[in-house]
């Protein structure tokens, strides 16, 4: 059973934040690959004070595919990695911006700092986040800035009238380098539960609090997820399903519950993880 959990976790949150990374280790020379296409979009959006704006002249919708993988270098050490490839639409009055690209690359380590029994993990990530195009704008794959990431993970199982299910709790750290860069903090608290063998469904709460200088408050800038100084909480409801020990699918649906100068942002994602 401990090789599905494994599965449902990596795949679970990967399905919300395209992150290779759950507080629960591979296992050495063990590999996992996946794919994710995802669907965000968003029209209304929050101001810097926090007020809701409906009916705005500006939408921007995006469309992503993405590639992650973990490897496991030792019994408690995993090297993690993922990026993202988006094609961005952003409708202005009567102006169309497309912009296409790859977005950040993410990699790092994740260290298994003590477990309970082999059934709760508390794990710290450490990483490094790379800008992989030249420019951004108003419409943006990013904040065109590197940056790293600390994040502190507990991972666990538990039983529910025979059935199995899990948890996970991350808050992290992280710092952006250049003129205004921002420093984040985000959270994510979850909870898993196999409905048999093969399936599985599971719910997420996440969030960033971003703080920089620069207060920029454009609707087409927030609505692209470009601004510096905002914050938002999203949840996430997913449904997965393992054909084989290696191979499994999900289908995850999001939206953002509040926010200040960010957009009211949802849609779904699709994700395949093969396991080696």
């Amino acid at each position: 059973m401990k090789k599905v959990f494994t599965l449902i976790l990596i795949l679970t949150f990967l399905a919300t934040q395209q992150q290779a990374y759950a507080g629960w280790p591979m296992g050495k020379q063990r590999f996992l690959l996946g794919t994710s296409a995802t669907i965000y979009a968003a029209k209304d959006y929050w101001d810097i004070y926090g007020k809701l704006h409906t009916n705005s002249k500006t939408a921007f919708t995006s469309y992503t595919l993405g590639l992650f993988g973990s490897y496991g270098l030792s019994r408690r050490t995993d090297f993690i990695f993922s990026v993202p490839f988006s094609r961005q639409v952003s409708n202005q009055s009567t102006t169309d911006k497309y912009h296409n690209g790859l977005g950040d690359l993410q990699l790092g380590l994740s260290y298994n700092l003590i477990n309970y029994k082999y059934k709760n993990y508390t794990s710290i990530y450490v990483g490094a986040i790379v800008p992989m195009y030249d420019k951004y704008d108003a419409q943006t794959l990013g904040l065109g800035m590197y940056g790293s990431e600390v994040k502190l993970m507990n991972t666990g199982a538990y039983t529910l009238n025979s059935k199995k299910g899990y948890y996970n709790l991350e808050a992290g750290y992280r710092q952006f380098f250049g003129s205004e860069a921002p420093w984040q903090f985000t959270y994510l608290a979850a909870i898993g539960l196999s409905l048999d063998k093969a399936n599985h469904v599971s719910v997420d709460v996440s969030g960033v609090y971003s703080h920089s200088s620069d207060s920029t408050a454009n609707s087409a800038v927030v609505l692209a997820g470009a601004a510096r100084n905002y914050s938002y909480t999203r949840t996430s409801l997913t449904y997965g399903h393992t054909f084989s020990r290696r191979i499994s699918l999900a289908v995850s649906g999001f939206y953002t519950l509040t926010g200040v100068n960010t957009g009211v942002g949802y849609g779904g994602s699709l994700q395949g993880s093969f396991r080696f």
